[in-house]
This record gives structure tokens, sequence and C-alpha cells, in this order.
């Protein structure tokens, strides 16, 4: 099993984690969305948005989120090229591990 979080030595969590199903939902300064399992911790699921900024566009890295609507979780983030900017938001498929789509 590969360790969940924290692979990157700059990364670390932010915001209140989220947690839908069996699965909980987290973002990092890694400009990623984490879903973990609740059972034993296990990585369900990751997503970088992007490329942290380095400063420009008003942020380093980091990652807005997770809000929770029903069967959906939103992330978002400012990050290099581009627009500057991205929001996605990720269907939650019910059963164990609650999968997370875009």
């Amino acid at each position: 099993m590969r360790p969940p979080l924290y692979t990157n030595v700059t990364e670390s969590g932010l915001a209140s984690p989220a947690m839908v199903i069996d699965v909980v939902f987290m973002t990092t300064t890694f400009v990623s969305l984490h879903a973990l399992s609740v059972e034993d911790g296990a990585m369900l699921f990751e997503d970088q948005l992007g490329e942290p900024t380095g400063g420009s566009n008003g942020g380093y890295g980091y990652c807005i989120g997770p809000a929770v609507c029903g069967d959906y979780v939103v992330a978002g983030a400012p990050v290099f090229g581009g627009d500057g900017s991205v929001l996605r938001i990720y269907g939650i498929k019910p059963g164990r591990g609650g999968s997370a789509t875009t």
C-alpha cells in the first residue's frame, strides 16, 4: 500500500476534510484533492488540479475545498498557466470507496 499523503516534502493539508459515505476528502498545498478510505486510510483517489503558482496570481500552492453537495465534491485552486484557476466537480459513486470521477 502506498503512503496516502505527504509524499512530497513541501505538501501539507489544508482546510477541514469532508466525509461522504465511507470516504474522507481533503485538499493539500500540492494543489491536490485526495480521497481516503475511512476503513483503513488507504488512498482511493488523487487528483492534482494543476501546478502551484509560485507566488503569481496571489498564491503559492493551495487547493480550496473540499465542498460537498449531495453526490458531488468540489475543489478549486489558483494554478500556474492557462487562465490562472481551475474548478473541478467530482461525482461520487455509491459503494465501498465511493469512487470519484470528474
